[in-house]
């Protein structure tokens, strides 16, 4: 019984010393810093133009009829995308767009 009113004790002391208000709370500051905007960085306003002139286009063969039958279609792999356009736009991304459809289906 002894033991049992030492740990009780000694609970309550401990409790009484961890929930006191010590006064080391950060006081809350009534204006946050205000978080800075990242500044974009500049790009022409049409960045493509002189590239669109000097473009090459590929001079490998484009041409999947060999591959074009339905019970061929595990070796589309990438063959299996269409008309892709990359382009750049003014925010400085690159931006990709294509279809993805069977040939003759």
């Amino acid at each position: 019984m002894k033991k049992l009113h030492t740990l009780v004790l000694l609970l309550a002391c401990t409790l009484a010393v961890g929930c006191s208000s010590g006064g080391d709370d950060p006081i809350d500051d009534p204006k946050p810093t205000p978080t800075p905007t990242p500044t974009p960085t500049p790009t022409p306003s049409d960045p493509t133009d002189a590239d669109l002139a000097n473009y090459k286009c590929p001079t490998y063969v484009d041409n999947y009829v060999s591959i074009a039958d339905w019970s061929k279609r595990s070796q589309w792999n990438l063959a299996n995308v269409h008309d892709p356009s990359v382009m750049k736009a003014a925010d400085g991304y690159y931006y990709m767009y294509q279809t993805d459809a069977s040939y003759g289906q």
